[in-house]
């Protein structure tokens, strides 16, 4: 059992993303097979640097990664020290996680209409400003980088705080606090520099998933980006699913770059936490700064009533939209609401949800089997580096790979190869979710089932799962959340012939129906919500 376990994983995981790898590895050099391309050849790399507006491309996926990131993280940390000091934190954390089970694309498809050129806020403003066509201003890549980035940090800034607070609870911070209290600093100085770095230190991995979102993420870039050019994980699409074949060796040339672009970002990254770390260290030597903790933590105030305003306004103007009847710019509201939408529509939405449902389940529940498998027949619960592979390469840049690894071992279409493509990405959170509480079961109750006779199976299921029904159920509720969200995925392994809400939404978004891409937004963020408060249920 300790064989097939480690070769699940292996197999779920590992093979398929290095596999993937390799299949954009080998057409980016002119080595495509299946499309006649038999003599490796520099032509693709050649042919994709240069394309028009590459570099401008590059460069605007970097920027949007780094910056969302850095502004993210600070704003986490800021607010990761105000909660630990104040009674509200426990409420607010209860609070994180359903904003970090929204997923991105529900967000964006209400930010679009929320910020828009002709959106509500200047819909609301419009009046006012004797305002009768929208403002030219807001048109242009500059905005559309500006409203993109906005809404990475808004989204990612909650999941790293989740990430933060459960680091800085593991950490015994009585005496740190005890210290710095006697030479005079804060609470909240004191958590930014005695502990703060400690949080980063063990946050690293959640960090770099975060940067290499902003740098490779699609959807958004899908439904808020800039068009002429366009990013560059959207530049990589279009090479990729373009009607003449031969340039899906561009495609994967262009692939390549997004790596590189990554890695550059990463090294940004590296390079940039050093010299904030010489920063730091000048602010210690400064000892207690009252005044300037005290700006700090209004700022972490501020970010937070931002957050969740601008999340409460994305989920209103969806539900405006859904229900409006004619809504014509500058009017602040729609002449009128009905339900006709809804009525029309249900039937098409419960068929995607319904599949959505079946694809996030299925892939949870065999997420979950496969990490409890591990773990048991293991005895390890340090998790392998590479189960993490996934989570920091771009999608778009190995899953074309994959995409033709299925074709050549004969795996068409359908809900099973979007199932497996979903495992790639739910498989890590999942695992991340269960190895802690696994490891800090108290071994002696498993000693005392095997002591009176019972056998690893019966103890496995009476014994150890009930134990852990909390971080399982949670374990559950995130792998369906992950899954829920996925667009990529679902697009490449599907062929376009497996729908869900999320490849709906961001068809509906990028031109459709904003009525019905609005109704899709809500029921897509419906989901995940279902699967958090069944788990809570589940826990108690």
């Amino acid at each position: 059992m300790k064989l097939v376990a480690r070769g699940l994983l292996l197999a779920l995981v590992l093979v398929p993303t290095l596999a993937g790898l390799v299949g954009v590895l080998a057409p980016a050099v002119g080595y495509l097979p299946v499309l006649g391309f038999t003599e490796p050849s520099l032509a693709p790399l050649t042919r994709v640097l240069a394309l028009p507006g590459l570099g401008q491309a590059a460069a605007m996926s970097l920027a949007v990664g780094l910056v969302s990131t850095t502004l993210a993280l600070l704003l986490a940390v800021a607010i990761t020290a105000g909660l630990q000091s104040r009674r509200v934190s426990r409420w607010l954390e209860r609070l994180a996680a359903p904003l970090i089970a929204v997923p991105h694309l529900s967000i964006a498809v209400g930010a679009a209409f929320l910020l828009a050129p002709s959106g509500w806020l200047v819909r609301l403003v419009a009046d006012p400003l004797d305002m009768q066509t929208p403002p030219a201003f807001a048109y242009g890549a500059g905005y559309d980088l500006l409203v993109l980035g906005a809404v990475l940090v808004l989204k990612e800034t909650p999941f790293l705080v989740a990430v933060l607070v459960a680091v800085a609870r593991s950490i015994d911070e009585r005496r740190s606090l005890a210290l710095a209290r006697s030479l005079g600093y804060g609470d909240i100085e004191a958590r930014l520099k005695l502990l703060a770095p400690a949080w980063l230190a063990r946050s690293k991995l959640a960090i770099v998933t975060v940067l290499v979102y902003g740098i490779g993420n699609l959807e958004l870039a899908l439904v808020l980006g800039p068009t002429a050019p366009p990013l560059l994980p959207v530049l990589v699409l279009d090479l990729m699913t373009h009607p003449d074949l031969a340039r899906r060796l561009d495609g994967a040339a262009a692939a390549l770059l997004l790596i590189a672009t990554t890695a550059l970002g990463y090294a940004a990254y590296r390079i940039g936490a050093a010299l904030a770390g010489l920063a730091f260290g000048a602010w210690l030597a400064t000892g207690p700064t009252p005044t300037l903790t005290r700006w700090l933590a209004r700022i972490g105030d501020l970010a937070t009533t931002l957050l969740l305003a601008f999340l409460a306004l994305t989920f209103v103007v969806l539900a405006l939209w859904s229900l409006a009847g004619p809504w014509r710019f500058p009017d602040p509201f729609p002449a009128v609401l009905h339900l006709d939408l809804w009525q029309r529509r249900v039937p098409d939405l419960l068929a995607h949800a319904g599949t959505t449902a079946l694809i996030a389940v299925t892939t949870a529940l065999i997420a979950l089997a496969v990490v409890l498998l591990w773990l048991e027949t293991t005895g390890r619960t340090t998790l392998p580096s590479w189960l993490w592979l996934p989570l920091v390469v771009p999608q778009i840049a190995f899953l074309f790979g994959l995409q033709m690894l299925m074709l050549v071992i004969g795996l068409g279409p359908g809900l099973g190869p979007v199932i497996l493509a979903h495992l790639l990405f739910v498989l890590p959170y999942t695992a991340l979710l269960v190895a802690d509480s696994w490891a800090d079961q108290d071994p002696r109750y498993a000693a005392m089932a095997r002591s009176l006779g019972h056998g690893p199976w019966t103890t496995f299921c009476k014994i150890k799962l009930p134990l852990l029904k909390a971080p399982l159920a949670l374990a559950l509720a995130v792998g369906i959340s992950v899954s829920v969200a996925l667009y990529l995925p679902t697009l490449f392994a599907g062929g376009g012939r497996v729908t869900t809400l999320a490849t709906e939404a961001v068809t509906l978004a990028q031109g459709g129906d904003r009525r019905l891409a609005a109704a899709t937004g809500i029921v897509l963020a419906l989901l995940p919500a279902v699967a958090l408060l069944a788990a809570r249920r589940l826990a108690r």
